[in-house]
Order: structure tokens, then C-alpha cells, then sequence
């Protein structure tokens, strides 16, 4: 397996655990109900987790894939009503699911609606009260800030890192794909300019030579000889080009064997002296080593 399908499977598999990350905070939090609440606020949580989940994961999907789901706005909306409406329902303890909310708006909005929306959604529970007491079993507004935004933000980091990758790993095949056609424009460029003239020349003494034996033409024979010796000159210029390709080829891949035998300690200069006599060369002894 090559390295870029490598990455591609991390990728695939890093995308599976956000989305999988993206169904445990809010099981977590339906588990936070189960015990601190009564069993009808646990049944109310587990009913709206289900109508909103599916659209917060639609919402985190796309991201990950660096797009918007079609009809973000409207699929936005129902989710934002479900999560209110629950919460008018059970109370306070439903509050740390709207960081679920606050992630799908930052990747369902464009940037400019979305920071908005998910400042709104993870500030509105400033205006719970600030201390409340200890034996109430509630919490306070700020704790409930705070907590929405470590949720929320950790998830979407984790989306954007996921999301930028893909996006990196697209830029990088473009780049390559573009790098490879500007190459071969390059060498057909070259190749047109180089042997363009000659082989003109001999497909022009090749009709000649060809027009002059149909007609038993005597200067025939010297149409021929002309057309043998452009074809061996621009054999020559082919043979000449291929071999400048080819020791391109090979003093880039010597330079990088050299680079890689420097920093095993070998000198790259020693290898070829004893490549050339027959014997061995070792690394050189590390200064630590000399010393002990």
C-alpha cells in the first residue's frame, strides 16, 4: 500500500471517530439525565436525542467532507427547536446538550452566520443565576458557559483538524497532477524544438527519395544516401537526448543517496572509491563512541 492511500485510510478512520465522538457527548449526557433526573425527563431526552442526532450528524459529516449540507438553514432550525423544546421540558440538565447545537451552526452556517449562532447558543446560560445554592442541585450560569464551550470547541476542533487534512491531501494529488502535466508539456516542448527540424527533414527527403523512385529517377540513389544520413544524425540528437534525461535522472537520485549515506556517517566520496576497488567501507565511529 502506498503512502497517500495509507493517509487516505487515516483519514477515513480519524472521520469515523468524530463522528462516533459526536454520538458519545450526547449519550454522556442522556446518561446525565438518567441519574440525576426523574424517568420522564430520561424518556423526554432519549426521544429529542433521537430526532436531532441524525441531523447534527448530517451537519458534522459534510464538514468533515469540507462542505455544507444542502438546506443547512432549515435541517438547523428543526434541530434548534427539538433542543429548546426538550429543554423547556426537563429543565437545566438538557442545558449541556446544546453544545451539540452550537457545533452544527459553526458547520452548517457560513463563517459569518456561524460564529454568531454558536456565541448565542453557548452564552445564553449567562442568565441562569450566578450562584445558586449548593443543596438547590442546579447549576450556575457561568459553569454552564463554560462547559458549553469546552464541549463544543473540542468537538470542532477535532472536526477542522479532520477537515484540513482531507483538504491538504486534495491540494497535495492537485499539485502533483499539475507538477506531472507541466513536466510533460516541458519535455514535449523540448523534444518539438530539439527533434521537430530534423525529423522534418528526414519525413521530407523520405517523400522525396519516394517521388524519385517512382519516377526511376537516377537521382534516386542519391535522394537515398541524403535520406540515410539525416536518419543516423537524428538518430544521434535522439540518442544524445535520452542519455541528458537519463544522467538527470541518475545525479538526482545519487544526490539523495549521498545525502542518506552522510547521515549514516559514510562518506558518500569513500563509497565510490571502494565501489570501484572491490572493497568495504564502514560508518564512521560516532564521537561518544571514540571516547569510551
Amino acid at each position: 500500500m502506498t503512502r497517500p492511500a495509507r493517509r487516505a485510510d487515516w483519514l477515513a478512520y480519524a472521520g469515523r471517530a468524530v463522528l462516533a465522538f459526536s454520538v458519545l457527548v450526547p449519550a454522556v449526557e442522556v446518561w446525565r439525565i438518567a441519574v440525576l433526573g426523574s424517568g420522564e425527563d430520561l424518556v423526554i431526552g432519549v426521544v429529542a436525542t433521537a430526532a436531532y442526532l441524525p441531523l447534527h450528524l448530517r451537519h458534522v459529516h459534510h464538514a468533515l467532507r469540507g462542505g455544507r449540507p444542502r438546506a443547512a438553514v432549515a435541517t438547523l432550525a428543526v434541530m434548534a427547536a427539538v433542543m429548546v423544546g426538550a429543554w423547556v421540558l426537563i429543565g437545566q440538565q438538557w442545558v449541556f446538550m446544546f453544545a451539540s447545537l452550537a457545533v452544527s451552526a459553526l458547520c452548517a452556517l457560513p463563517t459569518r452566520f456561524a460564529l454568531p449562532s454558536a456565541a448565542v447558543v453557548v452564552l445564553w446560560p449567562l442568565f441562569y443565576d450566578w450562584s445558586p445554592g449548593i443543596a438547590d442541585g442546579v447549576y450556575s450560569g457561568p459553569y454552564l458557559t463554560l462547559s458549553l464551550i469546552f464541549r463544543a470547541t473540542s468537538l470542532f476542533t477535532v472536526i477542522w483538524l479532520v477537515a484540513a487534512s482531507s483538504r491538504l491531501r486534495d491540494l497535495r494529488s492537485a499539485l502533483s497532477a499539475a507538477a506531472v502535466r507541466a513536466e510533460r508539456a516541458a519535455l514535449q516542448d523540448d523534444l518539438r524544438s530539439s527533434l521537430g527540424r530534423p525529423l522534418g527533414r528526414v519525413a521530407a527527403l523520405s517523400a522525396r527519395a519516394d517521388a524519385l523512385a517512382e519516377q526511376r529517377d537516377p537521382a534516386a540513389v542519391a535522394a537515398v544516401s541524403e535520406l540515410v544520413a539525416a536518419s543516423r544524425t537524428a538518430l544521434t540528437d535522439v540518442t544524445r537526448l535520452v542519455d541528458a534525461y537519463q544522467r538527470v535522472l541518475a545525479r538526482s537520485e545519487l544526490e539523495a543517496a549521498a545525502a542518506l549515506l552522510t547521515g549514516a556517517g559514510i562518506d558518500a566520496d569513500m563509497v565510490r572509491a571502494a565501489r570501484q576497488s572491490g572493497s568495504l567501507v564502514l560508518p564512521a565511529p560516532d564521537d561518544e563512541a571514540a571516547r569510551t
